[in-house]
């Protein structure tokens, strides 16, 4: 089942730590100096682009994923300058 709506969150020199019990068909997450864990319903592919701007931190994806934004249930944008990024099932 394809999802509707979208979340945009930002933050500065703050972590960004949200789990979803439905998710929205965009969801972007940015941190400038923090970590972002983004929990996601176990059913997906989602389109997911993660990752960090520095070697400060780690980048982790643990959940069904594809190339492809069509296919996905969801296109995911999960990012940080400094902290680590982790998508994983929601917990």
């Amino acid at each position: 089942r394809r999802a509707y709506g979208k979340y945009l969150r930002q933050a500065v020199d703050g972590d960004i730590d949200v789990d979803f019990d439905e998710i929205p068909a965009r969801l972007q997450a940015v941190s400038t100096g923090g970590d972002v864990t983004i929990g996601l319903p176990g059913n997906g592919p989602f389109a997911v682009d993660a990752g960090t701007e520095s070697n400060q931190g780690d980048t982790v994806v643990r959940v069904p994923r594809t190339a492809d934004p069509a296919a996905a249930r969801a296109v995911v944008t999960a990012r940080s300058s400094t902290g680590d990024v982790t998508v994983q099932d929601r917990r």
